[in-house]
């Protein structure tokens, strides 16, 4: 361990900025050899200190609570490496001696590990009374050397995707148990967060994450030749679009006896840039900009409210398209989609955009409306951006 200590610090010692881009890049394949070997050497420890329970003497009841208490790991980790280091140990050596070899990752280990040793322990389980359990290692046995062969030459995840084909091919019972088990472990998590924006976190079963990437790839493609938003961006703004659409649709069910749709909260003071006007309000997430209510109010349905000086309402109006479709039929016969240079964004999913706002006094005609995506009428409003292609 000295040795190893030296060795360690005399590789820190050495400035990466003095190295060739070639030199980089072959130490950045050594150290990842190299990394991958001492996980393997920590292991096998960890599987000669488990079977001893050599964890007591510090008053724990297991070996991963003693990885949590000593080395600071993460319940999840430290259960994880005491089950692979235990399945390297009994059976798993093939796997065990790629990874000593620098062959695979700790990664691949994990992902091997649990398909290997899950499967095998299922199809022991399910044997008839009195058989043979070696014609089960047996097979588990021939399979390790195959999978560990493919992992050579693949990332996890596609060497995840093989593992599975071939717990479909000899337990196609346990296979359907863990996707009936991945579905009832979907979960979708949206918030609002203090600051404003909608936190997201989930996870969905095969058959409903690529349903999900299907739509969210078809979206998320650049807007035209230039589009400088980052690939996170353009997913995000697919979701967006993707639930725009379902609201413009028509076709959700009703909530609350009305259409889902998305309501603002807007006064006239702030709709006309009047000075310390308010911001606009919407009812999940909270106040907005003003210029953001302008922009949505360029294309919405407008209900006036008059209130009284407590804010409570005395006059409710009919609501009232701000374009009228015929209006709105004739722009995007003239228009065919969104009019900023370079976008090929259609009609359909474009906002019709006042050059001049009809709060400060601007015509509904088509001399006065232009086709505009949701991140050019965004670049407009919020961005302050002059239109690079006025209308003719």
């Amino acid at each position: 361990m000295s040795n190893l200590r030296s060795a360690v610090d005399e590789v820190l010692g050495q400035d990466p900025h003095c190295l060739a881009d070639v030199e980089l890049a072959e130490r950045l394949v050594e150290l990842e050899q190299q990394m991958a070997r001492l996980m393997a050497a920590q292991l096998a420890t960890l599987a000669v200190f488990d079977a001893r329970h050599a964890y007591t003497a510090d008053g724990c009841q297991s070996s991963a609570a003693w990885l949590r208490k000593v080395c600071r790991l993460a319940a999840g980790d430290a259960a994880v490496r005491t089950r692979t280091a235990r399945r390297l140990r009994d059976s798993q050596r093939d796997v065990a001696a790629a990874l000593a070899d620098g062959a695979i990752t700790w990664t691949h280990t994990r992902v091997l590990s649990e398909h290997i040793g899950a499967t095998t322990q299922r199809l022991l389980l399910a044997q008839p009374a009195g058989a043979d359990p070696q014609t089960v290692k047996d097979v588990a046995a021939a399979a390790e050397r195959i999978l560990v062969d493919a992992a050579r030459e693949l990332d996890p995840t596609d060497t995840g995707r093989v593992a599975r084909r071939w717990q479909h091919t000899v337990d196609p019972d346990g296979f359907d148990m863990d996707a009936t088990s991945l579905h009832g472990a979907r979960h979708l998590h949206v918030s609002a967060t203090w600051g404003g924006m909608v936190r997201i976190d989930g996870e969905l079963d095969p058959e409903g994450g690529q349903v999900f990437l299907s739509a969210i790839e078809a979206l998320a493609a650049p807007h035209g030749p230039v589009d400088s938003r980052l690939s996170s961006q353009r997913r995000a703004d697919a979701l967006v679009e993707l639930s725009r659409r379902a609201l413009d649709s028509g076709g959700l069910p009703d909530h609350g006896g009305d259409r889902p749709h998305v309501v603002v909260e807007v006064t006239l003071d702030s709709l006309e840039r009047r000075l310390g006007c308010a911001p606009g309000e919407l009812a999940r997430t909270g106040p907005i900009p003003a210029e953001t209510a302008r922009r949505l109010a360029c294309d919405a349905g407008v209900t006036r409210i008059i209130t009284g000086p407590d804010s409570e309402p005395l006059d409710v109006g009919r609501k009232t398209r701000v374009i009228p479709t015929a209006i709105r039929r004739a722009l995007t016969h003239r228009d065919r989609g969104c009019r900023w240079q370079g976008c090929d964004y259609p009609a359909q999913w474009t906002d019709a955009h006042h050059i001049q706002h009809w709060a400060d006094g601007g015509p509904t005609n088509l001399d006065n409306l232009i086709l505009l995506c949701r991140r050019h009428h965004r670049a407009i409003h919020e961005g302050h951006q002059p239109l690079e292609k006025p209308p003719p």
